[in-house]
């Protein structure tokens, strides 16, 4: 029993996915964390809970395992800065669509509304640039 090529990529990329929503969901179980727009308090699980949720997460990391054993996935090396690089991008983007022009879309705005928002989105867009442009420098 073997995979093709095509297969093998696709289970691979799948497993790898679980894998990373494995980690947010611990960091969420166990960390709070504080911005200034939002607080996310760590999960409200009781003890047993808790425990329940991390057998629970050790026998799926097991059957990745298993399953990339049995069909010789290979692990990936993945490059941090490629993924700061992209998350900065998209981020980008969103701050794109709160300027005053693409909230028309969302009803009237304000004509008082383009001189306080969008000089400070503006300048957000820039400096996700700037530090877009400083991950993506290989040093």
């Amino acid at each position: 029993m073997t995979l093709n090529r095509n297969q093998e990529r696709a289970v691979a990329v799948r497993l790898r996915m679980l894998e990373e929503r494995l980690a947010i969901i611990r960091r969420l179980v166990d960390e709070d964390e504080r911005g200034r727009l939002y607080r996310r308090d760590r999960a409200p699980y009781s003890a047993e809970q808790r425990a329940r949720i991390e057998a629970v997460v050790r026998e799926i990391r097991a059957e990745i395992a298993r399953v990339a054993d049995t069909f010789g996935l290979a692990s990936e090396e993945q490059d941090a800065a490629r993924r700061i690089v992209g998350l900065l991008g998209i981020t980008w983007e969103g701050l794109g669509d709160v300027r005053t022009g693409r909230l028309r879309g969302l009803g009237d705005v304000d004509p008082a509304l383009r001189e306080q928002l969008n000089p400070s989105i503006e300048r957000l867009m820039d400096l996700v640039l700037d530090l877009q442009e400083i991950a993506s420098r290989a040093d």
